[in-house]
């Protein structure tokens, strides 16, 4: 009985000393010394879960089009030439394959960005994305955080 006492005493300081990483490089470090058998993908997970960086506040800005940005199409690829004085990060695309006038309301924040680690500064003019074939109108959300 002595023994199991000893044994649930350990186990909860080892639990209590494992908590409370000051960032995921100590997190990293303290779990692979650990050697419990997990490899370097699942404890970059794992660490990384518990330092997940909060969602930026910034508030997103959508541009207007023809003053803001210009798009082009052509063979099916969109690009858009930046005219403003930020640079775009984001750019969201809708495709519709029947007619504009049946196009419904887009709910932009279901939408992937296309810029997504890309930027397009003022006075460029970047390929965005291919549309692929069979579409007949699309609709664009372009602007920056």
């Amino acid at each position: 009985m002595a023994m199991v006492r000893s044994l649930s005493v350990v186990l909860l300081i080892t639990t209590l000393a494992s908590c409370g990483y000051k960032d995921k490089n100590e997190c990293v470090v303290a779990e692979q010394q650990k050697g419990a058998g997990a490899n370097r993908r699942d404890i970059l997970r794992y660490c990384s879960s518990l330092f997940e960086e909060k969602p930026s506040l910034r508030q997103e800005i959508r541009l207007e089009e023809g003053r803001d940005y210009q798009v082009t199409v052509e063979k099916n690829r969109l690009s858009v030439r930046n005219f403003s004085d930020r640079a775009i990060d984001i750019v969201k695309v809708q495709l519709f394959k029947k007619s504009c006038e049946e196009m419904g309301s887009a709910d932009w924040d279901e939408l992937p960005n296309y810029m997504a680690g890309r930027v397009i500064i003022r006075g460029s003019n970047k390929f965005v994305v291919g549309l692929g074939e069979g579409w007949q109108c699309y609709r664009l959300w372009v602007g920056y955080k």
